[in-house]
């Protein structure tokens, strides 16, 4: 019983997280200061749920190799199964076992839906949908043209049009 409240739990967390409730300004004063620097080109996102596990797809951030799917156990955060049946044989394995952990590790201590981080340092977030990002933070200097789906929204954090 007490597994399933957590499973509810941790269920709860990855879903109920709407605009609403957790706003733009909350997030940038939260996370203004974060150092995403071990998801350095790499995304993360939620897919799911099996089971009494959960589903993420790890994947580099410049997508040119096809996502690992990532069962885990929402207890203890551990991986129970890494299925590379997507990646392309022209990617190999790119990532091994403890890199994936080390990731999956750091963003469960996250509350988002998806999270990355391009080989700059800017941080992309869907806090509350299975979507691409609608919020980022840039790392550096804003380039508009880079960035046409984005507007300004407060000092280096843009948010979709």
């Amino acid at each position: 019983m007490k597994k399933n409240i957590f499973i509810c739990f941790v269920l709860f967390c990855f879903i109920s997280c709407s605009k609403d409730k957790i706003s733009i300004d909350k997030i940038i004063k939260e996370y203004n200061n974060e150092d995403f620097q071990q998801l350095k080109g790499v995304l993360i996102s939620y897919r799911g749920i099996n089971g009494d596990n959960v589903i993420l797809t790890v994947n580099k951030f410049n997508g040119d190799c096809s996502p690992y799917m990532i069962t885990i156990n929402p207890q203890t955060k551990k991986i129970v199964e890494i299925r590379n049946h997507l990646v392309i044989k022209k990617c190999n394995d790119y990532f091994n076992h403890e890199e994936i952990q080390k990731y999956v590790s750091c963003f469960l201590n996250y509350n988002f839906i998806v999270l990355g981080v391009d080989y700059n340092g800017n941080v992309y977030i869907n806090p509350d949908k299975q979507q691409p990002p609608n919020i980022v933070r840039i790392n550096g200097k804003y380039e508009k043209d880079s960035y046409k789906k984005f507007k300004v929204y407060k000092g280096n954090w843009l948010i979709l049009k």
